[in-house]
């Protein structure tokens, strides 16, 4: 339990540095994946000031599924986007919300300036429930979080802010485990 309210804090506070410009130098390039006790680097997400730039699009990935049940008793995730949400004060930037277990919905790039923007987004994280039975496909979440990037201007700032336990549980469907986990090192990519 302790371990993952460090996680969760843990991974709130690297996507606040990062659109903060707290990590790394203008252009160096460098990304750090946190999936339960790993850390996976890679060089394919550029950080820096993002302030620098004109446009900022921010992914927030949030695990709806049964084990954070037990994991975010007290929806700290939940609060915890919601408070990244409320502290974004730049122009040009929007975000979107993934929310997965089965099922990836996707709510497209929103503009966070305003406060119609912020208010919509919360209102759909306040709107996230914990399924019991629902499984955990972090790799469809992270394929879907890429996308909606990719599909951004070229010259945008990017971020993905995942909320997870860590724990990616498919025992049933369509896809596997090891699909899933492609996807997730793809997204890293």
């Amino acid at each position: 339990m302790r371990k993952t309210g460090r996680f969760l804090a843990a991974a709130l506070l690297l996507g606040l540095l990062l659109l903060a410009g707290g990590c790394g130098k203008k252009g160096e390039d460098e990304s750090i994946l946190l999936t339960g006790d790993q850390e996976i680097s890679s060089e394919s997400v550029q950080s820096g000031n993002p302030l620098d730039a004109t446009d900022i699009d921010v992914v927030i990935v949030m695990d709806e599924s049964g084990s954070m049940l037990s994991a975010d008793r007290q929806r700290i995730a939940i609060e915890a986007a919601k408070m990244f949400i409320d502290m974004e004060k730049a122009s040009g930037v929007d975000t979107a919300i993934v929310e997965f277990s089965n099922d990836v919905t996707n709510s497209g790039l929103i503009h966070v300036q305003d406060r119609e923007g912020k208010e919509h987004l919360k209102n759909i994280l306040d709107n996230i429930e914990y399924v019991n039975l629902a499984h955990t496909d972090t790799g469809a979440a992270l394929k879907e979080a890429v996308a909606t990037l990719n599909g951004s201007g070229t010259d945008h700032k990017k971020a993905i802010i995942l909320f997870t336990d860590g724990r990616t549980e498919i025992t049933q469907g369509e896809r596997t485990l090891e699909e899933s986990q492609a996807d997730v090192a793809a997204a890293v990519q």
